[in-house]
């Protein structure tokens, strides 16, 4: 069992439009992206729009009190959405973020977000960008295919690339699961499922590797079907999977957080600073970035 305890939250992102003092541009900090750096804690998310896209920001924080930031998101994007019908042309929502060096981020792994229509409200590509000392340049890392029919998106990496992909829509709703993609030295693609639904739910997201005492853990965030908005029990809760003997098992009653009374547990990311481990998430949708350090492993 691992146990999690929260211990605050960072600031509401609310970035003024400049029309009035009541008005906001941006607003949210969903998914957040944390990585340790030399000195500090960046931690990467996505804020909304006036018409609810999703862009990329950060805060940094101090590394010895993560609920202190020393620096607050910038006023403007990091990078903006993709000219129309490229595959960002509607969102970018940051999945991970990789060191170049012990104080550079050099790639940002995301997702990038189509508006559609029909019985499908949107479309999504695994992308990322990399930093080349002046500016982010973005890439396209893979899309669809015949084992993700409906899209791809939040993709990590550590020793396994994992992303979600979805596989179907019914009655409104996107259905996921955890896959894993391997790319060969001719950039064919081979990709397996890893994390497949149970009867009751709906989609799996965003999952993280993670080494602690010795085993290997993968965190993701799960859901029910079709109620998940507005329904407690239904709503993202933590997941948790373990790798034994050479395969990945769900273990999701072995992952618990204390003093949290939100609607949500969602995209949990944990890191280990120094001695301690930190779970950053989101405990309602788009809202402010939560923290929890964990307590116990038993």
């Amino acid at each position: 069992m691992l146990t999690f305890k929260k211990i605050g939250s960072l600031p509401s992102v609310n970035i003024p439009s400049g029309i009035g003092m009541s008005d906001v541009k941006y607003h949210g900090s969903q998914a957040p992206s944390p990585v340790l750096m030399q000195d500090k804690i960046r931690v990467y998310f996505s804020a909304r729009d006036l018409e609810n896209r999703s862009l990329p920001f950060y805060y940094d924080l101090d590394i010895d009190n993560p609920l202190k930031v020393i620096k607050y998101y910038s006023t403007q994007p990091l990078f903006e959405l993709g000219s129309p019908g490229e595959a960002d042309d509607a969102g970018i929502m940051i999945s991970q973020a990789i060191l170049s060096d012990v104080n550079t981020v050099g790639q940002l792994n995301y997702t990038g977000w189509n508006v559609s229509f029909g019985k499908c409200r949107f479309r999504t590509t695994c992308m990322y960008a990399q930093w080349n000392e002046k500016t982010w340049n973005r890439y396209y890392a893979f899309d669809r295919a015949t084992e993700d029919p409906c899209g791809v998106s939040m993709q990590t990496f550590l020793k396994e690339n994992f992303y979600m992909s979805i596989f179907k829509w019914e009655e409104g709703e996107p259905y996921y699961q955890i896959n894993s993609i391997y790319f060969d030295y001719n950039g064919e693609t081979e990709r397996y499922p890893i994390l497949k639904l149970n009867d009751n739910e709906g989609g799996l997201a965003r999952p993280i590797e993670f080494w602690l005492d010795k085993n290997m853990y993968l965190f993701y965030c799960r859901r029910g079907k079709k109620t998940y908005r507005t329904d407690f029990n239904e709503t993202y809760k933590f997941g948790l999977a373990k790798y034994d003997n050479r395969q990945w098992k769900r273990i999701d009653d072995q992952i618990e957080l204390l003093n949290e009374s939100g609607f949500m547990q969602a995209y949990p990311y944990p890191l280990r600073v120094k001695d301690k481990v930190y779970l950053f998430y989101n405990n309602h949708f788009t809202s402010h970035i939560c923290i929890a350090e964990l307590i116990d492993v038993r």
